[in-house]
C-alpha cells in the first residue's frame, strides 16, 4: 500500500537542492544560444539583466542531457569512431570577442558514412513531441546555428548531429556541411547584438505572446521590473573587444566588480521602469508610472 504524502517531501527536497546551487552566468554569448530568434532576449542575457532561474525539474533535465553526451560518445567509440575533445577536454573557442563555442567533441575518424572525415559533434536530447517534430521538419535553426559556429571555430567542415528521444531511446543522426557565409552571418548578428548600445527589437511587442510570456527577461523587457544591479546593466558600461569599459571611471572593469557594480551605478534606460527625467554625466533620476522619483549614481 502506498503511503500518502501530502507535501511530496522527498521530491521537493531534491528539487530544492538543485535550485539552491549557484547559477553561473556566462561572460559571453554561447553558440548554444546564438541562434535565439529574439535578439532582445539575447541582449538581455548577455548583459545579465536577470539570473535565469530554472525549477529543479528542468535543472535535472539539463543534467540528464549532459549524461547522455557521455553515452553517445561511448556508442560512437564502440562502433570504431575516434572521438576527441569530450568531457574535461572539451574545446573552448572564441570566434569573436563576445562569442564562444564549446562543441561536444570532434569525431576524428571512423564514422561509417565518411570514415576519413572529421566532424564536430553536437548531441541533443528531445522529448517525444520534439523528436517527432525533428523527424518531420529537420534540425532546428538554433541547433544548426550552433553547429555552423562550431565548424567555423574549429576549421572542421562537417558536423555530426546526434539526437536522442528520451522516451524511446530512438536516434536521429544527420551530417551537416559547413557554410562559410551562413556561419559568418550568424557570428556577425551575435556581435551586433552584443555591441548594441540599446536593446534590439524583440520577436513581439505583445507581453502575452508565447515567446515573451515564458521569457526569463519578460519583466525587464516590458518595464515592469528593474534589471539586476551589476556593471553590465549600468548605463556607464560598454562591451569592448578586451573587456567591459566604464565611462564613469574611464577604465576597464575588474572581474571582482563586474557582478555587483559600484556606488555610481545608473541603470540602463532599457532595463528600468519609467523614464529618465533628469540626468548629469554621472547620475540620473527615473520617474516611475506612479510618479515616484528615484535617483541613481553619484550624489549631488
Amino acid at each position: 500500500m502506498v503511503i500518502p504524502e501530502r507535501e511530496h517531501s522527498t521530491k521537493n527536497a531534491i528539487n530544492r537542492y538543485h535550485e539552491s546551487q549557484p547559477q553561473w552566468r556566462r561572460r559571453y554569448i554561447g553558440a548554444s544560444s546564438i541562434g535565439e530568434p529574439c535578439a532582445r532576449r539575447l541582449w538581455y542575457q548577455f548583459r545579465w539583466a536577470k539570473v535565469e532561474q530554472f525549477p529543479g525539474r528542468v535543472l535535472r533535465l539539463f543534467r540528464r542531457g549532459h549524461r547522455e553526451e557521455e553515452t553517445v560518445v561511448q556508442d560512437l567509440k564502440a562502433i570504431g569512431c575516434v572521438v576527441s575533445h569530450t568531457g574535461d577536454d572539451q574545446l573552448e573557442i572564441k570566434v569573436s570577442p563576445h562569442i564562444v563555442v564549446h562543441p561536444d567533441g570532434v569525431v576524428e575518424s571512423g564514422l561509417p558514412e565518411a570514415p576519413n572525415k572529421r566532424h564536430t559533434l553536437e548531441i541533443k536530447t528531445h522529448s517525444a513531441k520534439s523528436f517527432a517534430k525533428l523527424q518531420k521538419e529537420g534540425i532546428p535553426d538554433k541547433h544548426t546555428a550552433q553547429m555552423q559556429v562550431a565548424m567555423h571555430g574549429t576549421g572542421v567542415d562537417r558536423a555530426l548531429y546526434v539526437a536522442v528521444n528520451k522516451d524511446t531511446d530512438e536516434l536521429f543522426i544527420e551530417r551537416v556541411r559547413y557554410d562559410k557565409d551562413t556561419a559568418e552571418k550568424i557570428i556577425a548578428r551575435g556581435t551586433m547584438i552584443a555591441e548594441s548600445p540599446e536593446a534590439p527589437l524583440g520577436v513581439s511587442t505583445d507581453p502575452t505572446w508565447y515567446q515573451c510570456r515564458f521569457c526569463p527577461f519578460h519583466s525587464v523587457c516590458y518595464k515592469n521590473e528593474a534589471a539586476d544591479k551589476n556593471c553590465k546593466t549600468c548605463a556607464h558600461s560598454t562591451p569592448r573587444d578586451d573587456g567591459w569599459y566604464c565611462e564613469r571611471w574611464k577604465d576597464y572593469i575588474p572581474e571582482r566588480i563586474l557582478e555587483t557594480g559600484c556606488d555610481s551605478y545608473v541603470p540602463h534606460p532599457d532595463m528600468h521602469p519609467g523614464e529618465i527625467v533628469e540626468a548629469g554625466e554621472t547620475w540620473a533620476v527615473y520617474q516611475l508610472e506612479n510618479g515616484e522619483r528615484v535617483r541613481y549614481g553619484d550624489p549631488a
